[in-house]
């Protein structure tokens, strides 16, 4: 589940590296503030303040049904060519805002840029905001502007990935821009006890992509260019070999499954053919995948 609310506003809150921590008094009174407002909040995640600072507070929330976890697992198989374990696809309440708190911590001690946690209960994870999401900045953008910034991201997530991180929520959605900087947010899929790590992040950069096929700026053959250019940002910015086998891996079981399912493709929905232009930019990079793994063996 995604963070963007639309509560996070263009102006931004003050940089976080430039701004004290707030005190125990502080954390007390945001505290109260959450839980002041859970009440009367529209959405799961909404915005607070306190002295001046604003904070994202998420709420707990039941883990899926039975049904949408099959779901989710389905889409794992599509995307990272593996069948997940149901049971962490259905974490929820304070399990998992507890790991997710966990994932946030120890990724900002190792300096990456993830919202700081404030504060986690049973009932709240309160976290730095860290600005709008990208499909927020992106409205703002001609259609140069929009594919710059998704190229950025792809750079930015080979990066990640090759400092033997995964994010398991990688849609634009789920990263943020706060004085030019790119932090990414959402980290409460614990895929982490069901997939390796290579899937993990193969996955990762098949959840990016399909999420590009939703912006609405290019369609056709130029939203298919933009997909595949965003997968060649990637590799050219050295991705770990494990995702991309398992990139290659996934490939052939999307290729059996278009092929064995291609007929129904007009009367598929929205969702459905989403997953058709993902398989197909990665389809159309594959090339690139072999040479890449045949200059590996040297």
């Amino acid at each position: 589940m995604g963070m963007d609310s639309g509560l996070m506003g263009d102006h931004g809150p003050p940089d976080p590296s430039a701004v004290a921590r707030p005190d125990e008094r502080d954390v007390e009174a945001v505290r109260a503030r959450a839980y002041r407002e859970a009440a009367s909040a529209k959405r799961r995640v909404y915005a607070i303040s306190h002295d001046g600072r604003r904070y994202m507070v998420k709420q707990s929330a039941p883990g899926r049904t039975l049904p949408r976890a099959l779901g989710g697992a389905f889409l794992v198989r599509i995307l990272a060519g593996h069948w997940p374990r149901l049971a962490p696809l259905r974490l929820g309440e304070a399990e998992q805002l507890h790991y997710e708190a966990s994932r946030l911590r120890g990724l900002a001690d190792d300096g990456q840029q993830v919202p700081r946690v404030v504060l986690v209960s049973d009932d709240h994870l309160v976290m730095e905001d860290v600005g709008p999401p990208l499909t927020q900045v992106m409205r703002s953008l001609t259609p140069a502007g929009q594919a710059d910034l998704i190229f950025r991201v792809a750079a930015d997530l080979a990066d990640f990935h090759r400092r033997g991180h995964w994010h398991g929520g990688a849609q634009l959605r789920n990263h943020t821009r706060l004085h030019d900087r790119l932090y990414r947010i959402d980290f409460e899929e614990p895929l982490d006890q069901t997939l390796t790590l290579g899937s993990r992040q193969a996955m990762d950069l098949m959840l990016l992509v399909h999420s590009v096929t939703a912006v609405k700026a290019f369609v056709g053959r130029h939203r298919h260019a933009l997909c595949c250019e965003l997968i060649d940002q990637y590799l050219a910015n050295s991705p770990p070999a494990g995702s991309l086998e398992v990139l290659r891996q996934s490939q052939r079981i999307k290729r059996r499954l278009k092929k064995s399912l291609g007929w129904a493709r007009r009367w598929t929905g929205k969702d459905l053919e989403r997953i058709w232009l993902t398989t197909e930019a990665v389809e159309a990079v594959m090339p690139r995948l072999a040479a890449d793994r045949h200059d590996s063996a040297f």
